[in-house]
């Protein structure tokens, strides 16, 4: 029997960002909507995971507080996902300081995304509760960079592994 708590994370994964590893032991592909995770995180938050270098990630941007990395699900080019690495659910449950110093990170790493991708401008996204579309746990900034005056419609597709990974070393603050 899985443990569904670690199973609906895993699922979750395919939508937000996380790359789990191709491991047998570990993972077994049915496709982007149906994956089993068959060993446990240490907590049931993917984004913790991630976090801990437990799953792997297109980083873009690491320090003592955040991370950031690519969308493995853009909606575009260089959709990218900043998280603080301590657990907080949401906006109201999140301290004043953690927020103050995310959106700092925030801003940073969008003025770089905007810059090294030729960006005519960015959305800034950032849900709570599952009626606004949170499905993650654990708070977390969207940035969206916009081309253009293209339209764009905030579902997610599946992206190309092999450019997300040349996209993650291009954009890399490291």
């Amino acid at each position: 029997m899985r443990n569904n708590a670690a199973y609906l994370a895993a699922c979750v994964a395919a939508a937000v960002g996380a790359i789990l590893p191709l491991c047998a032991e570990e993972v077994v592909w049915r496709d982007w909507g149906e994956i089993w995770y068959n060993r446990g995180m240490k907590n049931d938050c993917i984004f913790c995971a991630i976090a801990e270098g437990e799953i792997p990630s297109f980083k873009i941007y690491e320090d003592e507080m955040c991370l950031a990395y690519l969308d493995i699900n853009p909606f575009s080019e260089g959709h990218t996902l900043v998280i603080p690495k301590a657990h907080s659910e949401g906006l109201l449950d999140t301290p004043c300081e953690t927020l103050a110093e995310l959106v700092k990170r925030v801003k940073k790493v969008a003025r770089h995304i905007k810059a090294t991708l030729n960006a005519d401008g960015f959305n800034i996204l950032q849900n709570n509760g599952e009626a606004a579309g949170q499905t993650v746990k654990h708070i977390h900034f969207h940035i969206v960079p916009r081309f253009g005056m293209n339209e764009i419609k905030f579902e997610s597709s599946k992206g190309d592994m092999d450019k997300l990974k040349a996209l993650a070393e291009r954009l890399s603050m490291a």
